[in-house]
């Protein structure tokens, strides 16, 4: 997470959607007293750090969302942060990925790094101790699998944000100014340089969990039902909202043009 008092806007990361290129792209635009969590060596000790106490229950529960800003904090935690009077104010937006190459994504991330950080948080290790014997359907429908969904880094009030529009269909009021999608990654970027008076920056591709050219598609690896079924009904809104399903392919030619 990145909060920019300088430029005025907040950056929301939400896990394995190319968050990690938008912030090292931002980082040598921004002032000496803006908020960043994670991306460099000293700031990701900060944000383990915050993550670590908040699991503590310094923030008065034992989670990683609390008090505490860090690398991943939703949109409840991190108005809680700022102030409602700088949430209203700032311009604040995220980019959000297909749930179901998030999952694939983290799998293989766990595999490739074997729960391994700089620092490394706590607990990681043994974690992936016990994902190393999943197969992926297994992973699903394990307790490691990524307990959060879009709209924890969207809205703040979720059920009061959901509504249908004349013709039933499902309209979500997000509290953030801007949305970008992985799949189009560099054009949204683009835009988004533009809304907060940055020159159009590049990006890098940065924390790659695999070759780009050695990704299979989600359904080739994702097996059974149960599985399947315990994405869908976790992230049936977002699945709807954003029209994605197990069936797109954020892999294809036209993606790659996005992320050089």
């Amino acid at each position: 997470m990145i909060i920019s008092h300088k430029h005025n806007f907040i950056f929301l990361h939400i896990h394995r959607t190319g968050g990690t290129s938008i912030a090292r792209s931002l980082l040598p635009y921004l002032g000496e007293k803006d908020e960043v969590y994670g991306y460099t060596h000293d700031h990701e000790i900060l944000s383990d750090n915050n993550r670590s106490k908040n699991l503590k229950g310094g923030s008065g529960q034992r989670h990683e969302q609390g008090r505490l800003p860090w690398k991943h904090s939703t949109a409840v935690w991190a108005k809680r942060h700022v102030g409602t009077r700088r949430w209203n104010q700032y311009f604040k937006f995220s980019f959000v990925r297909n749930p179901y190459d998030i999952y694939l994504s983290l799998y293989f991330w766990w595999m490739k790094s074997k729960g391994k950080w700089d620092p490394s948080p706590e607990g990681y290790i043994e974690q992936y101790r016990e994902i190393k014997k999943m197969s992926f359907d297994q992973y699903i429908n394990s307790n490691y699998s990524w307990e959060y969904n879009l709209l924890d880094f969207l809205c703040v009030d979720k059920k009061q944000n959901q509504t249908t529009d004349p013709l039933g269909n499902l309209d979500i009021k997000t509290d953030l100014d801007f949305i970008g999608k992985y799949d189009s990654l560099r054009l949204d970027f683009s835009y988004l340089c533009g809304k907060i008076g940055l020159p159009n920056l590049t990006l890098s591709r940065e924390n790659e969990s695999r070759p780009l050219d050695k990704r299979p598609h989600v359904s080739s690896i994702l097996k059974t039902e149960k599985a399947r079924g315990r994405i869908r009904k976790k992230h049936d809104l977002e699945l709807d909202f954003f029209e994605y399903n197990m069936d797109y392919n954020e892999y294809a030619t036209m993606w790659e043009k996005y992320m050089m």
